[in-house]
Parts: structure tokens; C-alpha cells; sequence
């Protein structure tokens, strides 16, 4: 699997974030990330490739994208959508 930070560097057949190498196992779900550390918000671009039976490798996956949820509460601001008037975060409960 490569993972890059750029679909640049991806489209390269390089994985800036990780290259996981040929592993050797039948595991196809819940592999785990373990590559460099990420950052909140962060757009990650991956494909993998397979190997057959007699060591052949498969053409690399489309490839696709994913993002980094926002890791510390520090990175989550909102304000409440409302009427203006009320906030409900410090409206008394009646």
C-alpha cells in the first residue's frame, strides 16, 4: 500500500506518508496505518496492489483519498446555528 499527501506524489508510485512494502499475508480488512504521524484535517491518498499465487503483482488500485478526523478537542470550533436571539448552550433549562 502507498499512502502520499499529494495525488502528485501518488500518481509517482510513491508513498510520502507510507509504502508499506509486498507484505506476505492473507489479511485484506482492518490493516492497520503505519506510516508517519498525521495531523487533524489532514487529505491522505492511497492505492494498493496484490500479489497472485506465483508472485505476480497486480496492477495498483484506482486510487482514492481519505481524511484525518480532527484528533484534539482543541481542533473542533463551532458556534451554534440559531435565530440569533437564544444560545442554547447557555439557555436555563426550564
Amino acid at each position: 500500500m502507498l499512502v502520499a499527501s499529494t495525488p502528485r506524489v501518488l500518481a509517482d508510485d510513491r508513498g510520502d506518508l507510507w509504502d508499506s512494502g509486498k507484505v506476505a499475508s492473507a489479511e485484506t480488512l482492518n490493516v492497520a496505518y503505519a506510516g508517519q504521524q498525521l495531523v487533524s484535517g489532514q487529505a491522505c491518498f492511497w492505492k494498493v496492489r496484490v500479489w497472485d499465487q506465483s508472485d505476480h503483482p497486480s496492477a495498483w488500485s484506482e486510487a482514492a483519498r481519505w481524511e484525518v478526523s480532527l484528533l484534539n478537542q482543541s481542533d473542533w470550533a463551532a458556534s451554534w446555528l440559531n435565530d440569533g436571539k437564544t444560545n442554547p448552550a447557555t439557555e436555563a433549562s426550564v
